[in-house]
Order: structure tokens, then C-alpha cells, then sequence
């Protein structure tokens, strides 16, 4: 009978956790939940796969700074670890999830947690080169770390 009651009260503590809990840091998308410094960490390939974002200097990862002016700093490394900073976007708009007024390496549908930023295009794009795996994309997930 113990058997019974402790099988019993883990079947209903595992089912008590849901894939809700999973989503529950998602926040809004919206600019001031987008400040700060995001680091390029997936690309989501034109297939559907996501595979991990290649930094091509070993030392340096790449990343954007969304700024609190709706500027968008992209900040890049190459194979000898110089380090570009290219201003892509001089003013962004947010029209829901669709983020817009950039270039096609950050215009798309924005998902938004606490510690990932995805953006997903409406169709294949090219948006960099293939030795970081960005040659042709469906999107890209940064994270904040």
C-alpha cells in the first residue's frame, strides 16, 4: 500500500509540471525588453534545423547591442579576432512581434524570454556568411550570456 502511495504521489508531481512552466519567462515584445546586449548563439537553418552559430574568432564572440535609442550595434569578429562594429540599424519599429525599419539580418517575427531573442523570417534569407552558419537562414537566437 506505501508502494502504491508514493508511486501514486510521483505520478502526480510530474504531471503537475507542464510544458507551460517551460514558457513561463517568455516576456512581451516590446523595445524596452529588447535593451541590451544579446549574443549570436543558433541559427535556424532553411530546412527548420537549428544548428549552434559559429564565431569565427575563438577568443571574441559576436553579438548586437540593442540600445534604448531603437538602435540596433552589431559588433562582429573576423578569423584573426578584429573586431567590427557595424551600425545596421539606425531606428527600428515593433509592430506586434514583427520587427521592422532594419535589414534583413534583424527584420522578422521576434520571440522574446527573459534569455533568448528569436527572430523568424517569413522566407529563406541570406544574412551572412556560411563559415558562421549564416549563409542561407530562417532566423537566428541570440542569448543574453
Amino acid at each position: 500500500m506505501k508502494k502504491t502511495i508514493l508511486i501514486l504521489a510521483t505520478l502526480i508531481l510530474f504531471s503537475a509540471c507542464s510544458k507551460d512552466d517551460e514558457k513561463s519567462d517568455t516576456v512581451e515584445v516590446k523595445h524596452e525588453n529588447l535593451w541590451g546586449t544579446w549574443y549570436f548563439s543558433k541559427v535556424i537553418q532553411p530546412d527548420g534545423t537549428i544548428v549552434p552559430y559559429t564565431n569565427l574568432c575563438s577568443t571574441q564572440r559576436d553579438y548586437i547591442t540593442v540600445t534604448t535609442l531603437n538602435k540596433i550595434i552589431l559588433s562582429t569578429n573576423n578569423t584573426v579576432c578584429t573586431n567590427y562594429t557595424n551600425y545596421d540599424c539606425s531606428s527600428f519599429g515593433l509592430t506586434g512581434n514583427e520587427l521592422h525599419g532594419c535589414n534583413s539580418k534583424f527584420d522578422g517575427f521576434v520571440s522574446l524570454t527573459t534569455s533568448t531573442f528569436r527572430i523568424d523570417y517569413p522566407t529563406v534569407r541570406h544574412v551572412g556568411y556560411p563559415d558562421n552558419n549564416l549563409g542561407q537562414a530562417k532566423g537566428i537566437i541570440f542569448t543574453k550570456n
